[in-house]
């Protein structure tokens, strides 16, 4: 399997509850040049499959869109 470059590739946190969604580069950088999850603190991570990162990226722009008062 190849990989993207580094901070290019959608991510997701491997704790299901946490549900935090980003880029290699957004994870928090502890000691000894581990990486954690910025919402839980967790080391691990999955990247995501096409279907969600298209269902991300959808997702973050309906929550960006500005919508029009009534």
């Amino acid at each position: 399997m190849s990989y993207q470059a580094f901070g290019t590739a959608p991510i997701k946190c491997s704790k299901r509850k946490c549900d935090w969604k980003g880029y290699e580069t957004d994870l928090l950088r502890a000691a000894w040049k581990t990486s954690k999850c910025p919402k839980c603190g967790c080391e691990t991570y999955y990247f995501m499959t096409e279907s969600e990162v298209k269902q991300w990226e959808r997702a973050t722009q309906a929550a960006t869109q500005v919508k029009p008062h009534a």
